[in-house]
């Protein structure tokens, strides 16, 4: 059980040097997912709210509900051959490469950093990575970003 004593507790505080922002960071393995997902938890002045918390609990009990819209989001961006590919299974799982939780933020109360990988001919791979957004336990904004992983 997620509270704020125990995110202050087990996750690093990182301050930023120039500016006022601050987080707590922690890296943490989904099964099946990747090896690590950094987890952010951005904060006031190292304080953070219980809706952070909340919202967070409730992604990790109910991550699994959001995969399947997940994958579909990533078809637009692989070829016809490539989609077979990923409703036949044949691709690495989608990982999640970075978990924020920002402070008080109107427009969304989680964004996920996700990425699949399609492997194509011998050493050559095809990388996606999309922002995901969730608000009110729904995905409510998808955005391709440049593809940096681990």
């Amino acid at each position: 059980m997620n509270t704020i004593e125990k995110i202050k507790e087990e996750y690093s505080f990182i301050e930023a040097i120039t500016g006022n922002t601050s987080c707590y960071q922690n890296s943490i393995e989904y099964k099946g997912h990747g090896k690590f997902c950094d987890v952010y938890f951005n904060s006031d002045k190292g304080e953070l709210l219980q809706s952070q918390i909340d919202s967070y609990t409730d992604f990790e009990d109910k991550y699994q509900k959001y995969l399947p819209e997940i994958k579909n989001s990533f078809l637009p961006f692989f070829s016809a051959t490539d989609q077979q590919k990923i409703n036949l299974g044949n691709f690495d799982m989608i990982t999640f490469d970075v978990i924020e939780v920002p402070y008080n933020n109107q427009d969304y109360e989680l964004m996920l950093v996700c990425s699949i990988t399609i492997r194509k001919f011998l050493i050559f791979k095809k990388d996606v990575c999309l922002h995901v957004k969730i608000k009110n336990g729904r995905i409510n904004g998808v955005e391709r970003k440049r593809y940096y992983g681990h």
